[in-house]
């Protein structure tokens, strides 16, 4: 069920069906004989066979020949449950003030931190007011594109103005091209599914692409670069798809501008209100019913957790760590090959936030079997324990 490879973005969009959410209407088509034993997993070409899948949880199937592993191999079958849902560890320091993520503000109290998100969105979350101060002056550093998306009348399906979500970043596997999204959390690092990972451990067989709109081509705006670490949640196990995140480090620093910016962070107890919609982007697969050779868009709902858990869903798969988004009649989502690319909700201001990592999906665009993402929030402290200081 992993939506790896092949990411153009899987935005089926299926005609038969009428979806309406949030007062947007778009008319799909139906896919769903064609679409019924997909799973979402990478993109392998022709020289990689995919094994079929008969438990709902779609996976490449692990290279045996592989001698380079990045994660120790844990053969244990007990998962622990770490504490990752408390709140941020702030370090005192011999003043009166504290030590924030590296990625939050500081409020002008001296003790209360808040993420850089909530910077200048139009909510007061410091004590005194004080993220909201001199907004005319503040220059986000994450989260708000230079060039703004633009959606119209249509949800989902379409292809995304260039330069429009400028942290989307594109996977590579050399010689073979496209094969994952992530999104791009700072000048050295990038954010995306620990699945994409399950056959090809070897740093030297990828190469990370910043800045593209088009899947395969180069563009004038890229910035190419190779993997200096990639760092697997220690708690991952592909046959349950929990805890399916991964943090892929540069070999260098991007030059952040107007086609390369990062994406702002949750905080580790946020929160996402019940229908609220988000856009997920990527190069996945559309099923014939795009253009699948640029980066494209969509805008889904969230849906609630119990929701998502029902029989007729995905029968308490659903975990703590991970959020379900889409449209109960299906025709609109993300699909094999954006695995890793991002679900991102807007927070006011033209602000985003990456809320969701492309995880898996039973199909695609399937009724009741909306796409399954990692909820970003629940590993906020993981995120900054790896990524703290490293520069």
């Amino acid at each position: 069920m992993g939506r790896q490879a092949h990411i153009f973005i899987a935005m089926v969009t299926i005609p038969s069906f009428i979806t309406t959410a949030t007062n947007i209407e778009t008319t799909v088509a139906t896919l769903e004989a064609f679409t019924r034993n997909i799973r979402r997993q990478p993109y392998t070409k022709t020289t990689t066979q995919l094994q079929p899948n008969t438990t709902n949880t779609a996976r490449l199937q692990p290279n045996t020949t592989s001698t380079t592993h990045l994660q120790p191999n844990i053969t244990s079958t007990t998962h622990l449950q770490p504490n990752i849902t408390s709140a941020p560890q702030m370090q005192p320091n011999t003043s009166t003030h504290v030590s924030c993520f590296s990625s939050w503000f500081l409020c002008d109290d001296g003790v209360t931190c808040i993420p850089e998100g909530s910077v200048c969105d139009g909510t007061i979350d410091c004590p005194s007011g004080s993220d909201e101060t001199n907004c005319i002056q503040y220059e986000a550093e994450c989260g708000r594109p230079a060039i703004p998306p633009y959606f119209g009348r249509i949800v989902g399906g379409r292809e995304a103005r260039r330069g429009s979500w400028p942290w989307m970043v594109s996977l590579r596997r050399k010689g073979f091209g496209h094969y994952c999204g992530g999104s791009l959390i700072s000048d050295r690092w990038v954010l995306t599914a620990a699945h994409c990972f399950d056959v090809w451990r070897n740093l030297t067989v990828w190469q990370v692409v910043l800045g593209n709109h088009h899947r395969s081509s180069d563009d004038v705006t890229q910035q190419l670069f190779d993997l200096d670490d990639v760092i697997v949640h220690h708690y991952y196990r592909k046959v349950t798809n929990d805890f399916d995140i991964a943090l892929v480090k540069l070999a260098g620093h991007a030059l952040l501008g107007d086609y390369v910016k990062k994406v702002c962070l949750p905080g580790p107890s946020e929160t996402l209100l019940e229908d609220q919609t988000c856009a997920v982007t990527g190069w996945g697969d559309t099923m014939g019913t795009g253009d699948d050779t640029v980066l494209r868009q969509a805008l889904v709902p969230i849906i609630p957790r119990d929701i998502c858990n029902r029989p007729e869903y995905y029968r308490g798969d659903v975990t703590t760590r991970m959020l379900c988004a889409g449209y109960d009649t299906g025709g609109i989502d993300s699909c094999r090959g954006d695995s890793g690319g991002p679900l991102v909700c807007s927070g006011g201001r033209g602000r985003w936030t990456l809320e969701g990592v492309v995880s898996w999906g039973e199909g695609c665009a399937q009724p009741r079997k909306p796409g399954v993402y990692s909820r970003v929030s629940e590993f906020a402290v993981w995120i900054e324990d790896n990524i703290a200081g490293v520069q």
